[in-house]
């Protein structure tokens, strides 16, 4: 039997930036079933499954051809996931199951003949039977959890029985407990795991042993609440021992009331540079409401002792909670200022996850939310639809940064040494991938379907000319194949310019697409989110100025500019340099403004191979492609 599991990423707008979609879920699995005899269980490659279109995915499916296939769901992934197995099934007659933390009674689009069957909670144990017993039903109940956590508690790392491999620059993701001590109502996580389960400190360092001799940097701890293991102490010692050089950098989650200096230190010894920490609110009616209390002098002296050791505090808040206003949470957004703790802050809305209390409740309590992933918030009795972007507005403005940064500015379309405009590929996973199109000139209908079968997620197509029944013809066969693909147009030196709704008219996404309801946050109203537009063209005044548009100078002059021209230009979204000039010139300017690349406007490549420089530059560490 062949069985092949997979798990899709959360939606970006540039190909090749991390995604963090590192399939642990599926190698727990794996792990679980590895002594079956007669089961062969794949993974698809984590790189292709995180940058590869909708219809290079399915392909890839098709040509393995599973008996079982098998999803990892998340709110970010649902409805891709979803259309993913209904055409698998078409295509193969495959089993489907699905299983993740998006799979509740209550989840959306999961109850439909062609998903065979949902695995709720932990999945070791009910994978293992399904494989053993194809007439065997999942059940929903805490039976099926104690046993997939005896199995949980008995097993080392995937990662040292080889099961799962970090690629390069990746973290490895180790799980030391399941379940949680808290009941937070706006998270599932401890329904979902029962009780307080924990892996053998044995297991953990070997783990920790195994990251360090094959020259890991980081190691994620994926404990909701680090600190409620009940022997932290003697593992923080372990870890101090093996650890002592601190080369491997540790991070996890924590409840900061419950640190004292001597915990902090041996956190610092132990290698751990940062924690994610929990405040979401300072208001005891609001933690309350949300099922949870919060000690506001041990959280500050918490994280102030964590602080002094060098490890850095990740706080979040929450804007919406039930009981909560827009003024109660500028009060919470003003203490982690007034406290010095807007170092590194998350700003989050409140999401209404299924199976979560709020979601169970949210009519009684009176919250209306966005039916579609992520289930974004939309009003409460005491917080607005105009409170939330306000709390987001004024968040931006008092920690002076942009909690949804735009995407970073990647145009280049030509390769190097070459004459005339071809399209662009990337190797991944051992696969070419079509990243970037250029529509320079006709195509027949079947070579445009062809190319739609290879396209990365996302792409982009730069339209050359001015031909909108063509190009938008072009973009019709493009979406129609991936219909859940973000893709960027990018269109150089129109004649005219362009009629966005004439190309939003041609797009076949799947709507609302996650990206339309995730990113609604960072415009005034909402709409289109998925497709991004970006006009490249020699005007100096402002002339292409929507949602979801950017407008580049386009730079082709032989001289390159100087600060001054440059700043000329700090009004418009970045410049393309685009310039007849050499290689060795292009370099040497780089490494001439590297230096003030934050303070100048955002700057492209028209090369591919100077952009990649120009990347590797700037912000290495956002690619993984």
């Amino acid at each position: 039997m062949q069985v092949l599991l997979t798990q899709l990423p959360i939606p970006k707008s540039n190909f090749g930036i991390r995604t963090g979609n590192i399939p642990f879920g599926a190698a727990c699995l794996k792990q679980a079933a590895a002594d079956i005899p007669g089961i062969k269980i794949d993974i698809l490659p984590q790189h292709l499954a995180s940058h590869a279109g909708d219809a290079k995915i399915l392909d890839n499916i098709c040509r393995i051809k599973p008996d079982i296939l098998g999803l990892t769901v998340f709110c970010w992934n649902r409805e891709r996931s979803v259309h993913l197995a209904q055409n698998a099934k078409e295509a193969t007659g495959c089993t489907v199951v699905v299983g993740g933390p998006e799979i509740t009674p209550d989840t959306p689009d999961i109850h439909q003949d062609f998903i065979d069957h949902r695995i709720y909670g932990q999945g070791e144990w009910a994978f293992r039977k399904l494989l053993l017993d194809p007439q065997f039903r999942p059940p929903a109940g805490k039976g099926a959890d104690l046993a997939s956590s005896r199995i949980f508690e008995s097993r080392p790392s995937p990662y040292t029985e080889d099961i799962i491999t970090p690629c390069p620059g990746d973290p490895v993701l180790l799980e030391t407990q399941r379940g949680c001590p808290y009941g937070c109502r706006f998270c599932n996580y401890n329904k979902s795991a029962g009780k307080l389960i924990f892996k053998h400190p044995d297991h953990i360092m070997e783990t920790v042993a195994w990251a360090k001799t094959r020259g890991i940097s980081e190691i994620v701890f994926l404990d909701p609440t680090l600190n409620a293991r009940p022997d932290l102490v003697p593992l923080l010692q372990k870890l101090c021992d093996l650890n002592h050089d601190n080369r491997l950098s540790l991070s996890s989650e924590l409840r900061a009331e419950r640190i004292d200096h001597r915990m902090a230190e041996l956190f610092r010894k132990a290698g751990f540079k940062e924690f994610e920490i929990g405040l979401q609110s300072i208001h005891p009616k609001v933690l309350e409401q949300m099922g949870r209390r919060t000690n506001l002098k041990a959280f500050l002296s918490g994280v102030r002792a964590l602080k002094t050791q060098g490890i850095r505090p990740r706080l979040d808040l929450i804007a919406g909670l039930p009981g909560d206003t827009l003024a109660g949470f500028l009060d919470s957004l003003d203490f982690v200022i007034d406290n010095g703790l807007e170092d590194d802050i998350q700003v989050f809305p409140l999401l209404v996850l299924p199976g979560t209390y709020f979601r169970q409740h949210a009519d009684q309590i009176g919250m209306v939310y966005d039916p579609h992933p992520p289930y974004t918030l939309r009003r409460t009795p005491t917080f607005s639809e105009q409170d939330m972007a306000a709390a987001f507005d004024a968040a931006e403005e008092r920690l002076d940064i942009a909690l949804i940064p735009m995407p970073h500015l990647d145009i280049a379309f030509r390769q190097p040494e070459e004459n005339h405009l071809t399209d662009v590929s990337a190797e991944v996973d051992g696969q070419q991938l079509i990243t970037k199109v250029n529509l320079n000139k006709p195509r027949s209908a079947r070579e445009l379907e062809s190319l739609a079968r290879r396209l990365s997620s996302p792409y982009q197509v730069f339209l050359h000319g001015h031909r909108p029944d063509i190009h938008c013809e072009a973009i019709r066969i493009f979406t129609s194949a991936n219909p859940f693909t973000p893709l960027e147009i990018v269109f150089i030196e129109p004649e005219t310019q362009p009629d966005l709704s004439v190309f939003l008219n041609a797009v076949r996404l799947n709507r609302p697409h996650f990206l339309d309801k995730d990113l609604e946050l960072l415009y005034p109203r909402p709409g289109n989110r998925a497709v991004l537009f970006t006009l490249v063209c020699k005007a100096n005044g402002l002339i292409f100025d929507r949602d979801m548009v950017r407008q580049v100078f386009h730079w082709e002059k032989e001289t390159l500019p100087s600060m001054q021209t440059l700043a000329a230009l700090s009004h418009l979204d970045g410049i393309l340099m685009d310039a007849q000039t050499s290689p060795s010139v292009l370099r040497d300017w780089q490494d001439q403004i590297r230096p003030v690349a934050d303070t100048i406007p955002l700057i492209s490549f028209s090369r591919i191979d100077i952009q990649n420089r120009w990347k590797t530059q700037t912000c290495p560490d956002d690619w993984e492609v």
